[in-house]
């Protein structure tokens, strides 16, 4: 492997948990209430299964071929043709995924910030620093999150501030409509939840020997919360 850097677990933590929530606080509480209606504030509880299931399969797979990516033992399970198949599609999702969230990131700054700025700007500016990161390599990576995340957190506890203008009552009734609209608007989580695959690549760069599945466990868990204050305040504010 080119990448000879190691990090820590909660390094680890820190850079899956702004990957799958970055784009999802921005896009999800709408979708979920359009499902779940008040009962919107359950649904990432219920999308966090996909997310242990997918912690859990990355794990044993981690455990069977330690110190390799997904991209290396895929054609040890597969055999060279389908594993060189399956990497190529893998690697095809996730550019194609990188340019939806560019095009996410460069939209919401253009159409809530800086208005008359050209898109272009914003969208060269972070492939710029993301290749920079990439060249520093996952260190330098691991410590840019730490650093972005705890600012993030810290600053969404502003949002508690606005405590007296919630409407509690926007909760009820609870379950109107039973747990079926609930599970669709879990399911639409699931989406987000999945990219903790993604654990799969960083697995093979954490300075242990030997690796439990307890780190991964924690970070759906903060995920989840994350998910369940976002949506939670989205329906006491905003109806």
């Amino acid at each position: 492997m080119l990448e000879k850097g190691k990090i820590s677990t909660l390094q680890m933590q820190f850079i899956i948990i702004p990957t799958i929530i970055a784009t999802g606080i921005l896009s999800i509480p709408s979708m979920a209430a359009q499902l779940a209606v008040h009962d919107m504030w359950m649904t990432p509880i219920a999308g966090s299964i996909i997310g242990f299931i997918t912690v859990f399969l990355v794990w044993k797979l981690h455990e069977l071929f330690p110190r390799m990516t997904p991209i290396q033992y895929n054609e040890k399970i597969l055999g060279k043709i389908l594993g060189s198949m399956l990497s190529f599609f893998l690697i095809f999702f996730y550019l194609h995924n990188t340019g939806l969230i560019v095009r996410q990131y460069t939209d919401f700054i253009t159409m809530n910030v800086l208005t008359e700025t050209p898109e272009l700007i914003f969208s060269l500016s972070i492939m710029v620093v993301s290749a920079l990161a990439v060249r520093g390599g996952i260190e330098v990576i691991a410590r840019s999150a730490v650093i972005c995340t705890t600012i993030f957190m810290l600053s969404s506890l502003s949002l508690l501030l606005l405590i007296k203008d919630m409407d509690v009552s926007l909760l009820l009734p609870i379950m109107e409509n039973g747990i079926t609209p609930v599970l669709k608007g879990g399911f639409v989580f699931g989406a987000w939840y999945s990219e903790l695959f993604l654990l799969a690549f960083i697995f093979p760069f954490l300075n242990r020997e030997k690796i439990s599945v307890k780190p991964g466990i924690l970070a759906t868990i903060y995920i989840m919360l994350i998910f369940f204050y976002v949506n939670f305040l989205c329906l006491l504010y905003l109806g």
